[in-house]
């Protein structure tokens, strides 16, 4: 179960699911129709007791295995460093009144700078 849990990428819970009632599921692990498959908590006691090592070295061994008799080819993934913009970065309409604000204010003061501070202050409270 824990191959197969690799393989397709489930979790615990999945791949008891998938156990219950996928027949090559069953096929693989050894099950046949009439068994009852194991709870996902026991694949989590599983692990725990063979500790971290041991099933570092048992799920090795098994992945070999796998890749010898043709059942795991050599993948590799790719993992895609693209910055982009989140949802939370876009900035509201409040926060573009608010720069633009700052900007107007910052070009007003360059030109009068008593006229920039004058203004300054009776919108402060909305920065």
């Amino acid at each position: 179960m824990l191959f197969l849990e690799f393989y397709y990428n489930l979790s615990d819970v999945e791949v008891s699911n998938q156990c219950q009632y996928n027949l090559l599921y069953r096929w693989f692990v050894g099950l046949h129709i009439e068994e009852k498959v194991p709870e996902d908590t026991s694949l989590v006691v599983f692990r725990r007791r063979l500790g971290e090592e041991r099933f570092e070295r048992l799920f090795s061994r098994i992945v070999e295995r796998a890749k010898e008799q043709g059942l795991l080819k050599e993948r590799y993934k790719i993992v895609d460093a693209t910055a982009s913009v989140a949802d939370v970065a876009i900035p509201n309409t409040m926060n573009i009144l608010r720069q633009g604000r700052g900007v107007i204010l910052r070009e007003i003061g360059k030109v009068d700078g008593e006229a920039g501070k004058g203004l300054e202050t009776p919108y402060s409270s909305l920065s």
